[in-house]
């Protein structure tokens, strides 16, 4: 019977030690996790201090003459000798339109100057939603233009810029962490991830548009896209949609270079060019005349999807459309003159 006390003591030993041992171990893996994390978001803090830095001296806040609250971001890129402020259309808006940007001049003493926008494209997701004005040549020796590169896909990157409704203190710049995955058109769609207070109320980063997405490549910090929106996607992830400015910025700066404020741009309808439109004009409504009545109306300035001037199918949504119908689009410009295109389906 002693015999087999001692042998259950010893068992019972054997599986106690086993235990502390498999929890020591538990215990050193937990660590282990924690210090990989440390190291990552040490590394990312590391990323996002540094970028900041270099950044900084190349973004500006963009908001409207005698207004101090923020629209968004734009920043300064440099091309045939001079400097550009990019920013989104849908906050920059057409040729001729004035704004105001704060960035810091001379002494790190922070500068208000009034730009007129030359040249933009027009809303939507893959649209080339970015207006351009020069900046002021006489600040040129105090900020940084910042480089242009193509995008690279399933890479991390990211972006920093002002929110909207947020006062206009240039020292609060909000950071996004980014996970490029598809480039369609124009263009860049990401998953993302911010940090601090924001994190609760993702409404914050509300008019966080025009901050440049930046990605290293081959050593250098690029920009690849300028933010012009997020939402949550159908599996819940947050998604951010950019435009690709390796495509957009050359693209829509030759035009404006080339042709001066009055550059054209097509309007199609399935395919087809169905007229021209200037930088100052956007389709403002559609209509379809059937056997002399009018048989639709679609007024497209609160119209609630993504819509741009290069896919006007989109405004006429389920409506069917018959051989034979005549297509009415009312195009306005910024000073609100009205004038029509008229289209037959053959």
């Amino acid at each position: 019977m002693k015999i087999f006390q001692c042998l259950f003591l010893l068992l019972f030993c054997y599986l106690a030690c086993g235990s502390l041992y498999a929890q020591g171990g538990l215990a050193r893996g937990v660590k282990s996790i924690v210090s990989v994390r440390s190291v990552q978001l040490a590394r990312q803090a590391f990323t996002q201090r540094k970028l900041i830095s270099q950044v900084s001296r190349g973004l500006v806040q963009i908001s409207r003459p005698g207004a101090s609250e923020v629209l968004g971001t734009g920043f300064i890129v440099s091309s045939h000798r001079r400097l550009w402020v990019a920013m989104p259309y849908h906050i920059g808006g057409v040729a001729g339109s004035r704004r105001l940007i704060r960035f810091m001049g001379e002494n790190q003493q922070p500068v208000e100057r009034e730009i007129s926008i030359v040249a933009n494209g027009n809303a939507g997701w893959h649209s080339l939603d970015i207006s351009l004005a020069e900046f002021p040549q006489e600040e040129a020796p105090f900020v940084q233009p910042l480089s242009i590169g193509a995008p690279m896909l399933n890479k991390e990157a990211y972006s920093f810029g002002y929110v909207y409704g947020r006062v206009s203190g240039l020292e609060e710049i909000l950071p996004m962490e980014r996970y490029l995955f598809n480039a369609e058109g124009f263009g860049l769609t990401a998953d993302r991830r911010i940090f601090g207070e924001d994190v609760k109320n993702p409404f914050n980063i509300s008019g966080y548009c025009g901050s440049p997405v930046v990605q290293q490549i081959d050593g250098q910090w690029n920009v690849v896209g300028m933010h012009v929106g997020s939402c949550e996607a159908a599996e819940g992830l947050p998604r951010s949609f950019a435009v690709n400015v390796s495509k957009g910025l050359p693209l829509l700066l030759n035009r404006y270079l080339e042709n001066g404020y009055n550059f054209s741009r097509d309007l199609s309808f399935r395919g087809w060019s169905i007229g021209k439109l200037l930088p100052s004009e956007r389709v403002y409504a559609v209509s379809v005349l059937r056997d002399g009545e009018i048989v639709f109306v679609q007024e497209l300035r609160n119209y609630p999807h993504p819509y741009s001037d290069d896919h006007c199918e989109l405004a006429f949504g389920d409506f069917e459309l018959l051989l034979g119908d005549e297509l009415h689009f009312s195009i306005r410009n910024n000073q609100r003159e009205m004038r029509h295109i008229t289209y037959k389906l053959p």
